[in-house]
């Protein structure tokens, strides 16, 4: 698809200008969404709501090499390969 909206620090293009704003906050440090009960902010509302999960304990996935139930699937996949973040 078309993407006419791009960044002017790293050139990164998005399709819509909504994306391109999310994205600046990489550039400018922003971190508008913060935590009510530790403080840690975030970048993205999805983020904050991921962190969530550390202090409610809900852990919506099964991990299916291991059968575990977790928090963040795809960072407890790298327990599982020489992945590193």
């Amino acid at each position: 698809g078309e993407r006419p909206f791009s960044c002017k620090v790293c050139k990164k293009a998005f399709s819509d200008n909504g994306y391109l704003k999310i994205h600046m906050r990489v550039h400018t440090g922003e971190k508008p969404f913060n935590c009510e009960v530790c403080k840690r902010s975030f970048r993205e509302t999805g983020q904050l709501k991921r962190h969530m999960r550390v202090h409610t304990g809900i852990k919506p996935y099964t991990c299916k090499v291991c059968n575990k139930q977790i928090g963040n699937l795809s960072k407890h996949m790298r327990v599982h390969s020489d992945e590193r973040p």
